[in-house]
């Protein structure tokens, strides 16, 4: 990455430091020396085994909302697909692990997941699935903290077509896409996947941020055989029962991996019985006639710290943290907490049982375009 560090990317975008490097892509913060904004900077060679920037910038194009990233441009340079969006803050497996006190994190946990269904709900609205839903690919906003943001659409796909309204087969594919982690016992078998395996994989994943470890981790590390550890893995996942697999954890957590198990391949999930799940905990403590405590009480507990390290003249040492975001969130805290508080409110207002939710399936969006570099050109 040599050449792209010493060039004016797009005549404007300069490269500031890594962030992160993975078998696929190359990820770095950069600079807009024109308007001095801060970027994301993710980088491929052409060319190369996987392939998967241009698959990622088309999508983010269709899903321009709330808690997703923001697309900037898209373009080659020197041998490289480089994809420039919107800058985030931290992964949510670092927040957990180094913002956070235990006395806070299930209630914490409670927030992120309704979040995360909201996001998927989304996703799939737009006929798109995630499959690589885990703990790296969820970051918190740089400038709002308290929102969420799913990230990482390299490996996402059509499940349905927006023309025709017909929805993939499902067939055996022997290929594994996603995090074998995370990844849902379909998907780890090599079945194609839909809808129900991104909400198995976010269960999978509020489980591990809950309890720090999954069963099937230690086949990770102690397992060299790469189908061995298939193996071990996809056994475990298969024998080890719902309510096993969260022991400790509210039953909630056991009634919402039963369901995503039971799901039919086509089938839409209802997301707003799986947001009630986590609901039905939160309004225990919560009520919901007081507005004003309801959405003090609704911010992520980090949210507090890192007011508590501004206040004592602490400084961020990573640069997603060094401007002055607190004066940001300020404006906008109320907004991002009055919109869970209505979601919330409306949830629990709407009959608890297992209809199927009326999905806004929004095909406007026409993606006719064959040239992306022509068109994320009139983005700047």
């Amino acid at each position: 990455m040599s050449l792209l560090q010493k060039k004016l990317i797009f005549k404007k975008y300069r490269i500031v430091k890594l962030i992160n490097k993975t078998k696929k892509t190359t990820v770095y913060e950069g600079i807009n020396e024109l308007t001095k904004e801060h970027v994301a900077m993710k980088c491929e060679k052409i060319g190369g085994e996987f392939d998967i920037l241009e698959s990622e910038a088309y999508t983010l194009l269709q899903l321009k909302s709330f808690g997703i990233p923001k697309l900037i441009t898209y373009g080659k340079v020197s041998g490289y697909k480089v994809l420039i969006e919107e800058l985030l803050g931290k992964t949510i497996n670092f927040v957990f692990n180094q913002l956070i006190n235990n006395k806070n994190k299930l209630n914490d946990i409670y927030l992120f997941a309704l979040q995360c269904i909201d996001r998927l709900e989304f996703i799939h609205s737009k006929n798109i699935i995630h499959r690589d839903i885990k703990s790296f690919n969820c970051l918190i906003g740089r400038k709002d903290p308290n929102v969420i943001y799913l990230i990482d659409f390299g490996t996402s796909k059509k499940y349905k077509s927006s023309r025709t309204g017909k929805h993939i087969k499902y067939i055996y594919t022997n290929k594994i896409s996603g995090s074998l982690r995370y990844i849902s016992i379909h998907g780890n078998k090599g079945y194609e996947q839909s809808r129900r395996d991104d909400l198995e994989s976010l269960g999978y994943m509020l489980i591990e941020l809950s309890k720090k470890n999954l069963p099937w981790s230690k086949f990770e590390n102690s397992e060299t055989d790469l189908k061995k550890k298939f193996q071990k893995i996809l056994e475990l996942k298969c024998s080890i029962s719902p309510k096993e697999l969260s022991s400790g954890l509210p039953n909630q957590f056991a009634e919402y991996i039963k369901y995503c198990k039971n799901l039919e391949f086509e089938q839409e999930p209802n997301y707003n019985y799986l947001r009630n799940l986590f609901i039905e905990i939160i309004k225990t403590n919560i009520p919901l006639t007081n507005i004003k405590r309801f959405i003090n009480l609704m911010q992520f507990s980090w949210m507090a710290k890192m007011k508590d390290n501004k206040n004592n003249g602490n400084s961020w040492k990573d640069s997603y943290f060094r401007l002055n975001i607190l004066n940001k969130i300020t404006k906008r805290k109320e907004s991002s907490a009055k919109r869970l508080y209505k979601k919330i409110k409306s949830s629990i207002e709407k009959d608890k049982s297992k209809k199927e939710p009326n999905i806004r399936n929004d095909n406007s969006f026409k993606f006719n375009i064959k040239n992306i570099n022509v068109f994320v050109r009139d983005l700047n």
